[in-house]
């Protein structure tokens, strides 16, 4: 997702008093960026069983905040598919290790993020 649509979606679900930056200099970044962040995604999704035999798919796109230390907080899912897919959708990033922050002036801050999990039985 690029940064325009980032600030486009975050934008429409964020109030301009919930002390989280929707206008950083610098986007967190995963470790080991977006090879890291995808190779993170394959090694550890964990593909619904019941959606699997039903041949469910979709992409769950999931909110989360990457605090000043680079932690993984307030995750929520802004477009749900199914129950199945949004319950490990959330479970997944809450998993993730630290992000390096974003940016603002030089100074890390807490920084909202857009994710889509795809759910792809090909």
């Amino acid at each position: 997702m690029s940064y325009a649509e980032q600030k486009r979606v975050l934008g429409s679900i964020t109030s301009a008093n919930d002390g989280v930056n929707r206008l950083p200099d610098k986007l967190p970044v995963f470790p080991g960026a977006q090879t890291g962040l995808y190779k993170f995604l394959t090694e550890n999704v964990q593909y619904p069983y019941k959606a699997q035999q039903q041949g469910m798919q979709g992409k769950v796109l999931v909110s989360f905040v990457v605090d000043k230390d680079g932690s993984v907080t307030e995750v929520t899912v802004v477009k749900p598919v199914h129950k199945l897919f949004n319950d490990e959708a959330i479970r997944l990033i809450r998993k993730m290790p630290k992000w390096e922050p974003g940016m603002k002036d030089g100074s890390p801050i807490r920084c909202r993020y857009l994710l889509p999990v795809n759910f792809s039985l090909h």
